[in-house]
């Protein structure tokens, strides 16, 4: 500190001004940033105005340029030269204060934003998207839903960042006011379809011939409702019998909706139990088995501060209404929601996305079927005007991380991404590929058997290609096994019919699993000819092997499904005193 004194001629008056020296109470931190990302370090400082700030980068000083905070160094574009040590002096006319230093680190960019093509040129007033491979060759394809009368579009991912939009056949010719999109395979053949709810008129279901053309179901209440306010839709398959059944949430005071699948290609509509005769103002449901019995629950979000509902699967087809816990007594302005196991203790939780600048809603599942609200830290406390979210492992270290979009007419508010920092549970990643089923296994059913805190259970998941208004979760399999330290079994159950088993599985691990062949030997005349079919999905090529001593294969037909079975004859079979035979896929 320094003193200055001044002595006054006229009457030897003494006075004395105190100067007090910079502080810095608030240092400059580390920081991990992408190509392209704004940055921003910040520092606070006590003493006797005024304060001066000079940066300096590795050691030289970075011009000034003036502002309104000058304790704040503000890097707008950072590229990996601008990686290394920052740090401040503060001056005054007392002294100097040095920060202590901050380290950036710029890492290349994880995103690379597309530009051309036809998938980011087509302007219009789009409300959501849903991914689906509708043609089974590896590219995941997009279905944009549109309103105020505009088509909706289909753009065919053809590999290498490429899309090709569709322009001809009724799923793109179809004008209307449409708010949700969703793949799901109803009849298993092999191959998504999708249905489109609209506000305002009926809504759509496309079936899909084939991976090349679709056909617009005209038949049947699911898409001869009239007028309505379908604001989104997810398929769940609620009674086990291995088809798609649909939920359809509507706004504007009305039921929604539930369609139970015929398994011959029609749908017949519920019309009694609670799911259907709720009127509400609901923006979407989720499926998901949250007691661990093997059925699927349903939520549903509602807005317009509308308690959300919560129905259990009473596993007899019919549902009852959670009225206790604040899972639904909470009100809000609910638009999205997604099931997610984030500690992975071996239970879902949910993540309820608000609009209107409130809180999101994040739900702990506390495993005797109540849940508890989560008050404390992000993303609970982070005030936003949230329309979507989305579970999804981002950086594999198998603890699911969460995606949440802003956005509405008044908000200019950033997405969020929350990376889920993990703990010591036990958990199981499944990519699942489908052969006969389509190659995605939308649908596929799978559940673990282990022993999971105390007792034996068997959770169950069904991948989904979407759920509420137009999100996502992960199409990879992610089960929390709480302390389970091995899996007894894992079942799958594809929307083709078969049933695969694998035992004995580790845990903590990311495990990819190919539906199975199986050849079925029929009867043929004359005798000494043997004939195999194989269950397909049309365009599936497959290789039938034959061998003498189970050592050593030799290729011997090879046959391309133009339907759902391939056909394999061997007119020589007598020839031999024994002969083995398998298949073989050739294009998944």
């Amino acid at each position: 500190m320094k003193t200055k004194i001044n002595l006054s001629a006229a009457g030897m008056l003494l006075a004395a001004n105190v100067f007090a020296q910079p502080i810095i109470t608030l240092q400059p931190t580390n920081q991990i940033a992408e190509v392209g990302d704004p940055v921003s370090f910040n520092v606070i400082a006590t003493g006797t105005e005024p304060l001066s700030y000079q940066w300096y980068f590795a050691g030289t000083e970075i011009p000034q340029i003036a502002t309104l905070i000058p304790a704040t160094l503000f890097l707008a574009n950072v590229q990996p030269t601008d990686s290394g040590s920052y740090m401040v002096v503060v001056t005054n006319v007392a002294g100097s204060a040095t920060s202590q230093v901050a380290v950036l680190t710029v890492r290349p960019a994880q995103f690379t934003r597309i530009t051309t093509g036809p998938l980011v040129n087509d302007a219009g007033n789009s409300t959501s998207v849903a991914w689906g491979d509708y043609d089974n060759d590896g590219f995941i394809d997009l279905l944009v839903a549109n309103t105020q009368g505009a088509n909706n579009r289909l753009f065919h991912n053809v590999g290498g960042n490429n899309f090709i939009q569709t322009v001809a056949g009724p799923i793109v010719s179809d004008g209307g006011d449409s708010f949700g999109g969703v793949w799901g395979d109803y009849a298993n053949d092999g191959f998504l379809d999708v249905f489109v709810a609209n506000v305002h008129s009926s809504n759509f279901l496309y079936h899909n011939d084939g991976g090349t053309n679709f056909t617009k179901i005209t038949s049947g209440s699911i898409v001869n409702e009239g007028e309505r306010s379908s604001f989104s839709c997810t398929w769940g398959d609620y009674d086990r019998d291995g088809y798609l059944d649909l939920f359809v949430a509507d706004l504007e005071g009305v039921n929604n909706l539930l369609y139970h699948n015929n398994r011959d290609g029609t749908f017949t509509k519920i019309t009694s139990g609670p799911v259907v005769s709720e009127a509400g103002n609901s923006s979407g449901g989720v499926w998901g088995d949250y007691d661990n019995d093997g059925f699927l629950d349903l939520f549903v979000a509602n807005t317009d501060e509308q308690n959300n509902f919560l129905y259990h699967n009473n596993g007899d087809g019919t549902f009852t209404k959670i009225t206790d816990g604040a899972i639904v007594n909470d009100g809000g302005n609910s638009r999205d929601a997604a099931w997610g196991g984030y500690d992975n203790d071996g239970y879902l939780d949910l993540f309820v996305a608000n609009r209107a600048f409130s809180n999101d809603f994040l739900y702990h599942n506390n495993g005797d079927g109540t849940f508890t609200r989560v008050t404390t830290g992000a993303p609970a406390t982070d005030g936003a005007s949230s329309v979507g979210c989305a579970w999804g492992d981002f950086d594999k270290d198998g603890f699911l991380d969460l995606a949440v979009t802003s956005g509405g007419v008044l908000s200019m508010e950033a997405n969020r991404l929350y990376r889920n920092v993990g703990n010591s549970n036990s958990w199981i990643v499944l990519k699942l590929i489908g052969t006969v089923s389509n190659r995605a296994a939308i649908g596929a059913k799978v559940r673990l058997r282990s022993m999971l805190n105390g007792r034996m259970q068997w959770p169950l998941c069904e991948i989904s290609a979407g759920h509420c208004r137009g999100s996502q979760n992960d199409l990879c399999v992610h089960f929390g096994l709480g302390d389970a330290t091995n899996i007894d079994t894992v079942r799958i159950e594809w929307p083709s019919g078969t049933v695969q088993e694998l035992r004995d599985v580790a845990v903590k691990q990311f495990l990819t699993i190919t539906e199975p062949l199986s050849l079925q030997l029929t009867p043929k005349e004359p005798e000494g000819v043997v004939r195999f079919t194989l269950r397909a999905r049309k365009g599936l090529t497959s290789v039938l092997e034959t061998s003498e001593d189970l050592a050593t294969w030799l290729p011997f037909r090879t046959n391309t499904a133009t339907g759902l079975t391939l056909e394999f004859e061997d007119t020589d079979a007598a020839k031999f005193l024994r002969h083995f035979y398998r298949a073989r896929l050739v294009t998944p």
